[in-house]
Protein backbone atom coordinates (compact mmCIF):
# COMPACT_ATOMS: atom_id res chain seq x y z
CA UNK A 1 0.00 0.00 0.00
CA UNK A 2 1.70 3.25 -0.88
CA UNK A 3 0.78 6.73 0.11
CA UNK A 4 -2.00 7.38 -2.34
CA UNK A 5 -3.94 4.59 -1.47
CA UNK A 6 -3.61 5.84 2.43
CA UNK A 7 -4.89 9.16 1.30
CA UNK A 8 -7.88 7.51 -0.61
CA UNK A 9 -9.06 5.42 2.25
CA UNK A 10 -8.56 8.63 4.87
CA UNK A 11 -10.84 10.78 2.12
CA UNK A 12 -13.43 7.79 1.96
CA UNK A 13 -13.80 8.27 6.20
CA UNK A 14 -15.40 11.49 5.01
CA UNK A 15 -14.64 12.64 8.43
CA UNK A 16 -12.72 15.80 8.98
CA UNK A 17 -9.27 15.68 11.00
CA UNK A 18 -9.17 12.23 9.87
CA UNK A 19 -6.12 10.14 11.14
CA UNK A 20 -3.28 9.98 8.93
CA UNK A 21 -1.66 7.11 8.35
CA UNK A 22 1.91 6.31 7.11
CA UNK A 23 3.41 3.85 4.97
CA UNK A 24 5.50 1.87 7.44
CA UNK A 25 9.18 0.21 5.79
CA UNK A 26 10.28 -2.74 7.58
CA UNK A 27 13.81 -3.04 9.02
CA UNK A 28 14.33 -6.94 7.62
CA UNK A 29 17.38 -8.36 9.52
CA UNK A 30 18.52 -11.49 8.75
CA UNK A 31 21.55 -14.24 9.78
CA UNK A 32 22.43 -14.11 6.14
CA UNK A 33 23.15 -10.67 5.72
CA UNK A 34 26.27 -10.30 7.79
CA UNK A 35 29.21 -11.80 8.52
CA UNK A 36 31.47 -11.75 11.98
CA UNK A 37 34.58 -9.59 12.53
CA UNK A 38 36.94 -9.11 15.34
CA UNK A 39 37.85 -11.45 18.19
CA UNK A 40 36.66 -11.76 21.55
CA UNK A 41 36.78 -12.65 24.89
CA UNK A 42 35.49 -15.10 27.12
CA UNK A 43 36.18 -12.64 29.93
CA UNK A 44 32.41 -11.34 29.44
CA UNK A 45 29.53 -12.72 30.86
CA UNK A 46 28.49 -12.58 27.12
CA UNK A 47 31.26 -14.23 24.66
CA UNK A 48 30.74 -12.97 20.96
CA UNK A 49 29.72 -16.43 19.89
CA UNK A 50 27.82 -19.63 21.06
CA UNK A 51 27.25 -22.72 19.78
CA UNK A 52 23.50 -24.31 20.61
CA UNK A 53 23.00 -27.47 20.69
CA UNK A 54 19.50 -29.22 20.44
CA UNK A 55 18.60 -32.53 21.24
CA UNK A 56 16.65 -34.88 22.59
CA UNK A 57 17.11 -37.95 25.18
CA UNK A 58 14.84 -40.78 25.31
CA UNK A 59 12.44 -40.70 27.60
CA UNK A 60 13.98 -43.87 29.74
CA UNK A 61 17.37 -42.38 29.70
CA UNK A 62 16.36 -38.82 31.08
CA UNK A 63 17.15 -39.13 34.62
CA UNK A 64 20.48 -40.95 33.75
CA UNK A 65 21.31 -37.89 31.06
CA UNK A 66 20.86 -35.65 34.31
CA UNK A 67 23.19 -37.43 36.80
CA UNK A 68 25.81 -37.68 33.74
CA UNK A 69 25.32 -34.07 33.01
CA UNK A 70 25.54 -33.13 36.70
CA UNK A 71 28.66 -35.25 36.74
CA UNK A 72 30.37 -33.94 33.55
CA UNK A 73 29.88 -30.38 35.03
CA UNK A 74 31.07 -31.14 38.70
CA UNK A 75 34.07 -32.46 37.24
CA UNK A 76 36.24 -29.36 37.09
CA UNK A 77 39.12 -31.31 34.87
CA UNK A 78 36.47 -32.80 32.17
CA UNK A 79 35.23 -28.69 31.46
CA UNK A 80 37.32 -27.18 28.83
CA UNK A 81 40.16 -24.81 29.60
CA UNK A 82 38.70 -21.07 28.90
CA UNK A 83 41.77 -20.19 28.29
CA UNK A 84 41.62 -21.90 24.61
CA UNK A 85 38.82 -20.18 23.71
CA UNK A 86 36.31 -22.23 24.69
CA UNK A 87 33.82 -22.29 27.34
CA UNK A 88 31.31 -24.29 28.71
CA UNK A 89 28.07 -22.63 29.42
CA UNK A 90 25.43 -25.38 30.67
CA UNK A 91 23.22 -27.53 29.05
CA UNK A 92 19.31 -26.72 29.78
CA UNK A 93 15.92 -28.50 29.21
CA UNK A 94 13.25 -27.33 27.90
CA UNK A 95 9.78 -27.63 28.78
CA UNK A 96 8.35 -25.73 25.75
CA UNK A 97 9.33 -24.71 22.71
CA UNK A 98 7.32 -24.06 19.93
CA UNK A 99 10.11 -24.02 17.11
CA UNK A 100 11.25 -27.56 18.01
CA UNK A 101 8.88 -29.06 20.78
CA UNK A 102 10.66 -32.43 20.39
CA UNK A 103 14.23 -30.88 20.62
CA UNK A 104 14.29 -30.45 24.73
CA UNK A 105 17.32 -30.32 25.75
CA UNK A 106 20.02 -27.31 24.94
CA UNK A 107 23.83 -27.62 25.46
CA UNK A 108 25.25 -24.22 24.72
CA UNK A 109 29.18 -23.21 24.25
CA UNK A 110 30.76 -20.13 24.23
CA UNK A 111 33.49 -19.30 21.33
CA UNK A 112 36.08 -16.66 21.69
CA UNK A 113 35.93 -16.43 17.61
CA UNK A 114 35.22 -18.57 15.49
CA UNK A 115 38.21 -19.86 14.82
CA UNK A 116 37.26 -21.94 18.24
CA UNK A 117 35.22 -23.84 16.16
CA UNK A 118 38.10 -25.98 15.67
CA UNK A 119 38.57 -26.03 19.44
CA UNK A 120 35.21 -27.26 20.28
CA UNK A 121 35.23 -30.12 17.42
CA UNK A 122 38.62 -31.35 18.81
CA UNK A 123 36.99 -31.41 22.58
CA UNK A 124 34.37 -33.42 21.21
CA UNK A 125 36.18 -35.28 19.04
CA UNK A 126 37.65 -37.16 22.00
CA UNK A 127 35.84 -36.79 24.58
CA UNK A 128 36.99 -37.61 28.46
CA UNK A 129 34.48 -40.10 30.04
CA UNK A 130 32.33 -37.67 31.62
CA UNK A 131 31.43 -35.87 28.34
CA UNK A 132 31.36 -39.03 26.60
CA UNK A 133 29.04 -40.24 29.39
CA UNK A 134 26.76 -37.24 28.33
CA UNK A 135 27.03 -37.39 24.57
CA UNK A 136 26.42 -41.34 24.30
CA UNK A 137 22.62 -40.32 25.62
CA UNK A 138 22.03 -37.98 22.93
CA UNK A 139 19.24 -39.30 20.52
CA UNK A 140 20.31 -39.90 16.67
CA UNK A 141 16.58 -39.14 15.92
CA UNK A 142 15.16 -36.58 15.63
CA UNK A 143 18.19 -35.25 14.35
CA UNK A 144 20.39 -33.05 16.68
CA UNK A 145 20.88 -29.62 15.34
CA UNK A 146 23.32 -26.73 15.74
CA UNK A 147 23.01 -22.48 15.54
CA UNK A 148 26.03 -20.48 15.64
CA UNK A 149 24.68 -16.94 17.83
CA UNK A 150 27.13 -13.53 17.09
CA UNK A 151 26.53 -10.69 19.19
CA UNK A 152 25.58 -7.99 16.59
CA UNK A 153 28.58 -5.66 17.72
CA UNK A 154 30.96 -8.45 16.57
CA UNK A 155 29.05 -7.96 12.94
CA UNK A 156 29.54 -5.90 10.30
CA UNK A 157 26.12 -5.10 7.52
CA UNK A 158 27.03 -6.98 3.99
CA UNK A 159 24.04 -6.12 2.82
CA UNK A 160 21.54 -4.11 3.19
CA UNK A 161 17.72 -5.41 2.01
Amino acid sequence: MDKGELSQITDLAGIQNAPRANVLVPDVRSGSTFSYKDEGSLEHDIPPFLVVWFYTVEPDYRALFADNVNAFEAEFDALPDPAGGLKYRGTYSVSISSASPELEYRTIWALGDLSHLKTLNDYIRTPNAPLSDVLKLISAKPVMRSEIIGLTKSAVPKVSL
